[in-house]
């Protein structure tokens, strides 16, 4: 997909050749479940499902104490960003993966800079939709501002929010920005 830009699409190959490299085969999915590894074998018979005990998903409505190491995923951004804020109240480093959500919200509240006119924002996006998904987004983003403007600075909220933090930080994702990225201790 990349041959636009000069991508040879027998790169492996290529490399296998010039540095004598031995190829292994990839066989265990983690990312599929067992009934889709079960079709899959059916072209590629080499393809085993990962076993079942690789971890514990439990949903929890407590508070989450901020930790350094631990991952913390949310259905949508504003629980994420309440926790971000805390987080830095407590001088714990923490890594915010939504840096797109961010700029959308700066963006959004370039246009809409006060409560009010958020407000008339959300009410005429809503007034627009009937779809579940876009309402959650309209929703979602007028929350998350909402907490942004309770920190009185919304545009050094942002930017706190956008730094680089260090690699032992709490990481914070929706889970939308976490497929294919794995954690070893993960609170949802």
């Amino acid at each position: 997909i990349y041959a636009w830009r000069g991508a040879s699409s027998n790169s492996f190959y290529d490399l296998t050749k010039k540095f004598s490299l031995q190829t292994k085969s990839l066989t265990l999915s983690f990312r599929c479940p067992r009934a889709v590894v079960l079709e899959a074998q059916k072209y590629v018979p080499d393809i085993e499902a990962a076993s079942n005990d690789l971890g514990v998903v439990t949903e929890t409505e407590v508070e989450i104490a901020p930790q350094s190491g631990v991952t913390v995923l949310s259905r949508t951004n504003a629980p994420l960003i309440k926790l971000a804020f805390r987080s830095l109240r407590e001088r714990q480093a923490i890594n915010y993966s939504g840096k797109d959500f961010l700029s959308g919200l700066k963006t959004l509240h370039k246009k809409y800079p006060t409560i009010p006119a958020l407000e008339k924002w959300k009410v005429s996006e809503l007034a627009k939709t009937d779809k579940a998904s876009k309402i959650i987004r309209i929703q979602d983003r007028f929350a998350a501002l909402e907490v942004l403007h309770s920190t009185g600075d919304v545009k050094g909220a942002i930017e706190q929010l956008s730094r680089t933090p260090p690699e032992k930080a709490l990481t914070l994702s929706t889970i939308h920005k976490a497929k294919g990225a794995e954690w070893a201790n993960v609170v949802y």
